[in-house]
């Protein structure tokens, strides 16, 4: 830890590159891990996962595209419709940056 806050400050490291270094050695570890099972069933498992979180996001987007699209006036229960489906592609596109980063 200490060699780390030494590199860290000697060594400057831009931010980008410092995050996939990080990725990469957290993948890495959880490779060691799992090392009784092939690594491809679990990045298999992971792009699923990836995959599955990115298509629901976009049903979600095109599905507010719609609804804002197709609303008229200040209709209470489309904007409460419009409100929750705001709020659910926001939560899905945290999902998905947490699988990506």
């Amino acid at each position: 830890m200490l060699l780390d806050v030494i590199n860290n400050v000697v060594l400057h490291v831009e931010p980008e590159r410092r995050r996939t270094l990080e990725r990469r050695a957290r993948m890495r570890f959880q490779l060691q891990l799992h090392q009784d099972q092939d690594p491809r069933q679990l990045i298999h498992k992971l792009q699923t996962q990836v995959r599955e979180s990115l298509a629901r996001l976009r049903r979600l987007e095109k599905e507010y595209y719609l609804k804002n699209r197709s609303m008229t006036g200040n209709d209470p229960a489309a904007m409460d419709e419009l409100k929750s489906l705001d709020d659910q592609v926001s939560l899905c596109c945290v999902i998905y940056t947490c699988f990506i980063y």
